[in-house]
């Protein structure tokens, strides 16, 4: 007998061919899925589409425990469950790909308080040039979010690793998500680690390499007892953890020009401010109108610290 997950006034029974489980999906789920919203719609195309109980038949790829990982990950607009959920001994690459196989619409770029990761793109990007990007302290739920955006933004190279800044920016976020066991789960740190071995390894050097092995093995080893949940999204994160991910960005309008403006005059030095130009058709993004030259890191430092100051007020 098929062993059935229920899903909320469950509506659509799909039977995963290589087990012996059904899901039930509402239409409301089953939306969100557009080849199974496509199987449905065409079902008198074929013969064998459904069984003899009137179940829809999924074969491989679509297997059952990456699927659900996917299901509940989507259903709940939380990108953490899919890995959080899914076990270590499962394919975490076949399971982005079944994501992508299945047409759903992917989760957004992260957007990262003082990251700039795209150097051939904006440093903020929006649909909408009326808005910009503004941060506030995150919760447990939602640092774990931006942190999964992000391992998912690499495995579909959504950032110019090529770049050495990039790179090494990217090497320190990771550093953070391994080395931080009471926030993110085992499953979640593992997949990441696995995310990371295939995607962003040749742009590390061999210590660095050997740096991420070893902190996910000594985080790994550490016996964590916490009672911080998944699923309560008010729960605050432990005080000690305080870097990017313990900052959500979300997009606003734009202030007027001149606001912004006599903000950045209250927080930035005068003699630092004169090196600023203002980029009109970007009143939130601020550049030296000096050469980089050999300080190039230092600068974009200073300058992200001054724009993210301006995002937070």
């Amino acid at each position: 007998m098929a062993e059935a997950v229920y899903t909320t006034d469950s509506t659509y029974a799909f039977h995963f061919g290589t087990s012996d489980k059904v899901v039930h999906l509402n239409q409301k789920q089953l939306d969100l899925i557009p080849y199974l919203s496509t199987l449905v719609a065409h079902k008198d195309d074929f013969l064998s589409i459904q069984n003899e109980n009137g179940e829809y038949v999924l074969n491989h790829p679509i297997e059952p425990t990456w699927f659900m990982a996917i299901l509940h990950s989507i259903t709940y607009e939380q990108p953490y469950t899919l890995f959080s959920e899914l076990p270590e001994e499962d394919d975490s690459f076949a399971t982005l790909q079944l994501f992508d196989y299945l047409g759903i619409k992917p989760f957004p770029l992260p957007l990262l308080d003082k990251q700039y990761l795209g150097p051939l793109s904006k440093l903020t990007e929006s649909n909408d040039d009326k808005k910009r990007v503004k941060y506030y302290k995150a919760s447990l739920s939602e640092a774990r979010q931006t942190a999964a955006e992000f391992i998912i933004a690499l495995s579909k190279k959504e950032y110019y690793l090529k770049n050495s800044y990039t790179a090494q920016r990217s090497y320190f976020l990771i550093r953070i998500i391994l080395s931080n066991p009471a926030v993110f789960s085992s499953r979640f740190r593992h997949h990441t680690l696995t995310i990371v071995k295939k995607y962003c390894y040749s742009s590390f050097s061999k210590a660095q390499r050997c740096e991420l092995q070893t902190i996910h093995q000594m985080a790994q080893d550490q016996k964590i007892k916490t009672s911080l949940n998944l699923s309560n999204d008010g729960t605050s994160l432990p005080d000690n953890f305080d870097n990017t991910f313990s900052w959500r960005g979300v997009y606003v309008p734009i202030e007027d020009n001149k606001s912004s403006l006599f903000k950045l005059k209250s927080i930035v030095p005068s003699t630092d401010f004169d090196k600023f130009d203002v980029v009109a058709e970007y009143p939130d993004i601020y550049r030296y109108s000096s050469s980089l030259g050999d300080t190039r890191v230092n600068q974009l430092s200073f300058e992200l610290d001054c724009l993210t100051t301006i995002q937070r007020m």
